[in-house]
């Protein structure tokens, strides 16, 4: 539109994202690296170009209008877009290279994803990844506002922003481990009350795998474990795991590759109900830069692949045994 080309600057189209971020012309004029004066005096300079407010004070703090809010969207597709074809040229010019940022929250996807980074910097050394490790939402509202390529998540909420587009790469189910010398590692066959009469070590209630087992023993009416220790995350469980006679849960992926290990011993439990679904999720509306769509389709080559494997695996076992 020509009123806003003729008026708005890319320098004020990125003050005006830093401003919205940092929520005070102090702390944006920090990000930047300017004077506040500075700041204070671009954002009158886009006021006085479009002849209205796009920031309103909410105490201490500034807040966009909506039409500021609609301005900061704008400015995001447009610097993406810049961006996007800055890649292009280099790419034209000879190499991929470039920064992609990947928001990652799944344990269970940490392998599959890991194939896949190595594979993908074996043929582009030159392009930069950082992962990202946040609370999903967060991850989701950085990904709306163009600020990662694309998140790998465990997903519990079924439905998503309209712009975004997601494919499952993995569903993965939960097993119990314990350690290798556990006086149950031999067994093939197990059942819950005997399972249930062992010192346990719980991720603390609300993981997927944590709400499986909870969920099972109140269908079947069992009673919970009496010695329990309870913790934060997978890692100290699984620590404690292989220093002592405690058993844990985890999801069937990282079971397997820590059994490859000989750090455990994946037990011949029953199976839990529930499937933990991990996601590959992108912005439909946000330009994705080559080297950031180059590995998106690395990933998805990667679970499509490793899919594959998992299928022989299972006819293998079913031809095979269960339990070794």
């Amino acid at each position: 539109m020509t009123f806003m080309r003729d008026r708005i600057t890319l320098r004020q189209l990125r003050l005006l994202l830093v401003l919205n971020e940092a929520r005070t012309a102090s702390a944006a004029a920090q990000r930047l690296c300017i004077s506040q004066p500075a700041v204070s005096k671009a954002r009158a300079e886009i006021e006085a170009a479009i002849g209205a407010p796009i920031f309103v004070r909410r105490g201490k703090q500034t807040e966009a209008t909506p039409l500021g809010q609609r301005l900061v969207e704008a400015a995001r597709k447009i610097l993406g877009e810049l961006e996007a074809a800055s890649e292009d040229f280099v790419l034209m010019q000879g190499g991929v290279v470039g920064t992609v940022h990947i928001g990652l929250r799944s344990i269970a996807a940490q392998p599959v994803v890991a194939k896949a980074l190595t594979r993908f910097k074996a043929q582009y050394p030159h392009v930069t990844i950082k992962l990202l490790d946040q609370p999903v939402p967060t991850l989701l509202d950085r990904l709306a506002k163009n600020e990662i390529s694309f998140v790998v998540a465990a997903m519990e909420q079924p439905e998503l922003h309209p712009e975004f587009e997601r494919v499952q790469v993995l569903a993965d189910s939960t097993v119990v481990i314990g350690h290798p010398a556990h006086p149950l590692a031999r067994e093939k066959h197990l059942d819950w009350p005997e399972l249930l009469d062992q010192p346990w070590c719980l991720v603390a209630r609300g993981s997927p795998p944590r709400s499986y087992f909870d969920a099972m023993i109140i269908e079947r009416r069992l009673s919970y474990p009496t010695d329990v220790i309870e913790v934060n995350s997978f890692l100290m469980a699984v620590t404690i795991v292989q220093d002592s006679q405690y058993l844990t849960l985890v999801r069937h992926t990282t079971g397997q590759q820590l059994m490859r290990k000989s750090l455990v011993k994946v037990l011949c439990a029953p199976q839990l109900a529930g499937r933990e679904r991990v996601d590959l999720i992108w912005n439909t509306e946000a330009p994705m830069a080559p080297s950031a769509s180059l590995l998106h389709r690395f990933l998805l080559d990667t679970t499509a692949n490793e899919h594959g494997e998992a299928e022989a695996a299972m006819i293998s076992s079913a031809v095979a045994a269960a339990c070794r």
